[in-house]
């Protein structure tokens, strides 16, 4: 028997479920509110509306006529039906639907897009400016600091995610064996190994009094000054002092370094951390590594989240052999 449920009481449920049971990001729950929040706007259903009179298939096929009208692409328009598919799976298990309305709209065709990437050079490029000029043995001047260093390079030599980047703690690297433990999507722990230059500057970029649980990447907020009273030794008397209170690099300040650094080798227009992703991976396939390793380090659940970047590679190999080949007709 079919139980009544409000909108509101639904949708609160739902991202309680998958960002505390199904281990989701606090980002990818936020996806799904933001998603949920558009369609319940574009529909007019209100918080007390009852689900099973408001998730149609009518509305869902009139919001996906709506997202292509206003010309939003494939892979965002699937995205948001597969947030919608999410929510339907979940009501059907909570005995509020019968069935799933949204298995009943189809999917937009996507494209196939093979991922932009920094060129090997254009690391090179870059990985140059880390060592302090040879001549005179000052620094130069644009050269970054050793955190924003620090951050490019985790994620080129090992393929993270920001996210992932973003929640690192010191406890969560090995420098003995040149590896860090990170947690992915699902909360699934995976070991991903570190460069040498990711170790020597992590070893330069943390304070030596810094605690296993710190995070490797904090910064001091400018707005989270706190008061306290301290004693005045001088006058004997209890005054006011500021102090100031720690808070985690944002993602956001994440991405801004990371696309100040690539437009000093890079004059593409997509420069962000998941381009670095990018290039990991179709780099160390380029140069021959076992595509299933390469799913182990980048955290895949399939081996064809993986074979995209294969195409870069075959698109190499197929210029090599047009310009080396007697046969190749070129």
């Amino acid at each position: 028997m079919l139980i009544a449920m409000k909108w509101k009481d639904g949708v609160d449920d739902f991202l309680r479920y998958v960002e505390k049971q199904r281990g989701y990001s606090i980002h990818t729950a936020d996806s799904y509110k933001t998603d949920l929040e558009q369609f319940a706007e574009i529909q007019k259903i209100a918080e007390d509306d009852d689900i099973a009179k408001v998730f149609t298939k009518q509305n869902i096929r009139a919001y996906i006529y709506f997202l292509k009208d206003v010309e939003q692409k494939s892979k965002s328009i699937a995205r948001k039906r597969s947030t919608l598919l999410s929510f339907g799976k979940y009501m059907i298990n909570k005995k509020v639907l019968e069935i799933n309305p949204v298995r009943l709209i189809s999917v937009p065709k996507l494209g196939q897009n093979i991922p932009a990437i920094i060129t090997e050079p254009q690391m090179q490029e870059l990985g140059e400016a880390y060592a302090p000029a040879e001549n005179d043995g000052e620094t130069p001047q644009e050269m970054p600091s050793v955190r924003d260093m620090l951050i490019i390079e985790l994620l080129y030599g090992s393929g993270i995610r920001v996210s992932e980047l973003h929640n690192l703690t010191k406890q969560n690297f090995d420098l003995s064996n040149r590896t860090i433990r990170v947690l992915g999507k699902g909360n699934k722990t995976r070991i991903v190994p570190i460069t040498d230059v990711a170790v020597e500057l992590l070893k330069r970029h943390l304070p030596p009094n810094s605690r296993l649980t710190d995070y490797i990447f904090p910064r001091i907020a400018k707005c989270g000054r706190k008061q306290r009273r301290i004693h005045n030794n001088s006058t004997h008397q209890r005054v006011k002092a500021n102090k100031e209170s720690k808070s985690l690099l944002s993602i956001r300040q994440i991405r801004n370094i990371v696309n100040q650094e690539l437009a000093k080798v890079s004059a593409a227009k997509k420069k962000s951390p998941h381009i670095l992703r990018h290039s990991f991976a179709s780099h160390l396939l380029d140069n021959g590594a076992d595509i299933r390793v390469v799913k182990e380090m980048l955290g895949h659940a399939s081996l064809a989240s993986t074979q995209i970047y294969t195409h870069i590679s075959i698109e190499k190999m197929l210029k090599s052999y047009k310009q080396a080949h007697p046969r190749s007709g070129e």
